[in-house]
């Protein structure tokens, strides 16, 4: 990217940049792994103590009621060099 920066300028890049990342994580259905499972899995299994328990899953609980898992990117993990485009 660095590069293209030089050649072509920082604008054009972050216009180019802003389009493929739209395109991106426009994507639906794409049956990712669940990160909710994951962490209720990893807090069942954590060497703590059951008022920690207890109060991470509180934590866990208080987060999805706010944020809802969905099968889509959620972050910028976009790298020109390894996005087939």
């Amino acid at each position: 990217m660095f590069e293209k920066i030089e050649v072509a300028g920082k604008d054009v890049v972050m216009k180019d940049f802003m389009v493929w990342f739209k395109h991106l994580h426009e994507e639906k259905g794409l049956n990712l792994q669940s990160v909710s499972s994951y962490l209720c899995r990893q807090i069942n299994e954590a060497p703590v103590t059951e008022e920690q328990r207890i109060f991470a899953k509180q934590c866990f609980q208080d987060v999805e009621t706010v944020v809802q898992e969905e099968e889509a990117l959620c972050h910028m993990d976009y790298h020109l060099y390894n996005t087939a485009l």
